[in-house]
């Protein structure tokens, strides 16, 4: 509900009635003064930092809870609901919860100062996807939402790297360029590789003060020079592994390539690696990518 509060009548110590502009400077004045406050009246609360943001891994369930509370001296009944509806005559509806997220207790009685655990279930056959919603406790005075963002990512490629196994390093701020759109997603990967052997994995974070996507990448080496280094990026949205970029540099032990104002951008170039088991015996090979060499030697050098 809006409160509103008008003062009127003040006048100073030497009696001069309170004069207030309506507009700008120089504008018709008037002798009172006016606030307005939006006083809320719902005592049932989510705890504070409630929101639910998650990544899983496509196969995986989850389960979170988060707390409500009745900060009142009565009891209230309260009921869990998706999102708040404003309907155009005032009125106000809430959606149902999706599908795809089970809320357990979904409704009940909060006794004084009383404090609940509510329960978030997310199954695990849920394909993957971003699933969005907003989820309401409910009371007779109001409601109070919290967001929820679970993101159902496939399953990386698995880059670990241990620093202590290396003697020397050479750092890059990488700007990932993934068929020409600059990586904004916080599960993209750039790992670096002399041959087949990994040199260093990082993923995209985002810098506020730039209000930009990086990868912080350290390459290690136990040669202070003289390997060459090439890349692999791994495009989590789209689950797509990109075998190598337009870009490789030579590993120069403590060298600093880009930076965070000017960093250093990485291009994949449409090669995709795509790993299929080869199992004893018999097997049938099948693809929808074109191989830059299809030839059969080309196409199984890697076995």
């Amino acid at each position: 509900k809006t409160l509103r509060a008008i003062a009127t009548d003040i006048e100073d110590l030497a009696g001069n009635p309170m004069e207030v502009p309506i507009g700008a400077p120089g504008s018709p004045t008037v002798n009172f003064r006016a606030w307005e406050f939006l006083v809320d009246l719902n005592p049932l609360r989510w705890r504070p930092g409630s929101d639910i943001e998650e990544v899983v891994i496509e196969g995986n369930g989850l389960t979170v809870t988060r707390d409500i509370v009745n900060q009142s001296g009565t009891p209230f009944n309260f009921s869990i609901a998706g999102p708040r509806i404003d309907n155009p005559d005032g009125s106000v509806a809430y959606g149902s919860i999706p599908s795809w997220m089970i809320i357990s207790p979904a409704d009940g009685l909060l006794e004084p100062g009383e404090q609940k655990e509510i329960t978030f279930i997310f199954p695990d056959d849920l394909p993957q996807n971003e699933y969005l919603t907003e989820v309401n406790v409910v009371g007779t005075d109001g409601n109070k939402a919290i967001d929820v963002n679970l993101r159902v990512a496939c399953e990386g490629p698995g880059w670990q790297i241990n620093p202590a196994d290396w003697a020397y390093s050479m750092t890059m701020t990488a700007e990932l360029d993934i068929e020409g759109e600059i990586s904004n997603d916080k599960l993209d990967l750039i790992a670096a590789f002399v041959g087949s052997e990994l040199r260093g994995v990082a993923a995209v974070e985002y810098v506020p003060e730039l209000q930009k996507y990086l990868a912080f990448l350290t390459v290690y080496s136990d040669q202070v020079t003289g390997e060459s280094i090439s890349f692999q990026v791994w495009d989590a949205r789209e689950c797509q592994l990109y075998g190598s970029t337009l870009e490789s540099f030579d590993f120069v032990s403590d060298d600093l390539i880009g930076s965070p104002v000017a960093p250093q951008v990485i291009h994949t170039n449409n090669l995709l690696l795509r790993r299929i088991p080869i199992y004893p015996g018999w097997n049938w090979i099948s693809y929808n990518v074109s191989l830059p060499d299809p030839s059969l030697n080309a196409a199984l050098s890697s076995l």
